[in-house]
């Protein structure tokens, strides 16, 4: 008599994964059969994140040579982000000299400080026409690009440097 093997069941913890092309099973095959319809709004998706585009190269002002503290709250940052959608997060604010602004928001790249505009030329980023920028504390910001609605990490600005005429 053969004996059967335990099934492994999934952990609890078990995310459910994310189709990486920003459309959900339903619009894709949707989409397939009609190429008129238009996908989801982006601001009803996920923010999703990836590190593959780091400017881990560039040495400046805004480098990543960054603590052991900085990158737990980078990754805490990132990981709080990431249960919200893209309103959500375009929707945070906060509160300074008696007003409320975005918390995180796009920033056209011709009000970046030159050497930012530099460096995309630099890494082949040159053609973007906003970066996106992810506001920690005071003064450190997360600088990226956005690409539908994954949000590509750059920069780890810490002295808040890309763009310093902020107020």
């Amino acid at each position: 008599m053969k004996k059967s093997l335990p099934r492994a069941e999934p952990p609890d913890d078990h995310q459910k994964w994310n189709d990486t092309r920003g459309r959900s099973r339903s619009t894709e095959s949707t989409t397939k059969t009609s190429p008129n319809v238009v996908p989801a709004a982006i601001d009803s998706e996920n923010f999703r994140w990836r590190a593959n585009a780091i400017d881990y190269e560039y040495a400046g002002s805004w480098d990543w040579k960054i603590e052991p503290k900085e990158a737990k709250d980078l990754l805490e940052l990132l990981e709080s982000l990431q249960e919200l959608t893209w309103k959500q997060v375009k929707d945070l604010r906060v509160n300074s000299k008696n007003k409320t602004r975005q918390l995180h928001h796009p920033e056209k790249v011709t009000v970046i400080c030159k050497e930012a505009q530099e460096r995309l030329d630099q890494i082949g980023l040159g053609d973007q026409e906003e970066l996106y920028r992810l506001r920690h504390g005071n003064t450190v910001r997360v600088w990226g690009y956005r690409n539908r609605t994954i949000f590509h990490i750059l920069w780890y600005d810490r002295n808040h440097k890309v763009y310093p005429q902020e107020k």
